[in-house]
């Protein structure tokens, strides 16, 4: 007998720019609904004025934001991540009491997801996790997300190797469907725009080719934060008469450091080299389109560029895991090795990557079936440890 409740509460959690462009095609789907009422809390990078205040693309899109909850301390270390991640399950624990949700949507594996996440299971509020089961043993990443998939009640993997690794963490068969890579969605969804506009918009020329440089702390790293932009940086200057564009790292540890270098470096070019605090979805998308190589340890760079038949040179173990396709160049944290990667991108033969394992660019779809689905059922029961049989 389906559950004859009119109206399902859900939660969909977003902290970062990245995540949310994934979730945008979700949330528009919980929108249109009538029996789903949704209640987006905006946190993180959203609303840090030092990483472009990211809140504005939310309202661009004109959805409804029911809360917006200011985590971030002003601080670059581990203890400053720590401590912001506490100050986020206080955050959630008044916001979701008000809301009483049927369920919580979340997507990835940082840490103000994970406070969400494990709040919820608290308040035993059903979490429904997008993306679990990949590895990224450079980051913290990795720990997190194993960990949000351990309080979670029904999960969305990317592919059908990811599926098998969150069922090996005890979850069980029926509750987890490979529904593709909400990149790809995203990918196909964005128009296409012209190469001179793209100029225009950045302020450089790159009419005749260009870098896109996305690059985050390695939290996991042994190496300083730093390390990997200098050594990046040192590269690209065997590559001085070909622009770049990058933008900001992320929140953590490290991010701050890592954005004053980049900072710096292009200042010395800014006819050739320009860095935002943020792209934006479609502009980043767009200039990942027409890119000679993306470079950097970004998902993006092995998820989304793969897709379109864009090479990356991946530098260091952020993403050491991931399933890499043939696109893709890896590179050690220093100046040869990424040399060496980035000369055998720029002569890589682009083309669309048909064979990838990301699914079909429904995901969104899919996922919301499962997610009524499961609301639908007269009763949600508490889930239990999925033993394998040998």
């Amino acid at each position: 007998m389906a559950n004859l409740k009119k109206i399902f509460k859900v939660i969909v959690l977003t902290g970062s720019r990245a995540e949310y462009g994934l979730l945008r095609p979700l949330i528009r789907k919980i929108e249109k609904e009538k029996k789903f009422k949704s209640f987006l809390i905006c946190t993180g990078m959203h609303l840090s004025p030092e990483f472009g205040s990211t809140i504005f693309e939310i309202e661009k899109d004109r959805f409804k934001i029911y809360d917006k909850l200011e985590i971030l301390l002003s601080s670059n270390t581990k203890v400053g991540m720590t401590k912001a991640t506490g100050l986020a399950f206080l955050s959630y624990a008044d916001s979701f009491s008000k809301i009483n949700p049927d369920i919580l949507i979340c997507l990835g594996d940082r840490f103000e997801i994970f406070a969400g996440a494990y709040a919820a299971a608290l308040m035993n509020i059903p979490v429904a996790h997008i993306q679990g089961g990949e590895l990224t043993n450079g980051a913290i990443d990795d720990t997190l997300r194993h960990a949000i998939t351990k309080a979670s009640s029904i999960h969305f993997p990317t592919t059908y190797e990811y599926k098998k690794r969150i069922i090996q963490l005890g979850e069980s068969p029926s509750r987890v469907f490979n529904v593709g890579a909400l990149g790809l969605e995203r990918v196909k969804a964005i128009k296409k725009i012209s190469l001179s506009l793209i100029s225009e918009k950045i302020g450089i020329n790159i009419e005749d080719g260009f870098f896109l440089l996305t690059i985050h702390a390695a939290t996991l790293s042994k190496d300083k934060p730093d390390l990997i932009i200098k050594e990046t940086l040192k590269a690209l200057e065997n590559f001085s008469s070909i622009p770049v564009i990058m933008s900001y790292a992320n929140t953590d540890s490290g991010g701050y450091e890592i954005n004053k270098i980049k900072e710096s470096f292009c200042k010395k070019k800014p006819h050739l080299r320009v860095i935002k605090k943020t792209l934006g979805h479609d502009l980043y998308i767009n200039c990942m389109r027409y890119a000679s190589a993306v470079i950097g340890n970004s998902s993006s760079g092995v998820i989304e560029a793969p897709m379109i038949g864009v090479p990356t040179v991946n530098i260091g173990n952020r993403q050491e895991g991931r399933i890499m396709g043939k696109s893709i160049f890896q590179a050690k944290v220093n100046k040869k090795s990424i040399i060496l990667a980035i000369s055998k991108a720029l002569n890589f033969k682009r083309q669309v990557n048909n064979e990838h394992t990301f699914g079909k660019g429904n995901t969104s779809q899919l996922i919301f079936h499962y997610i009524k689905d499961y609301l639908n059922k007269e009763t949600i029961q508490n889930k239990k440890f999925y033993d394998i049989k040998n």
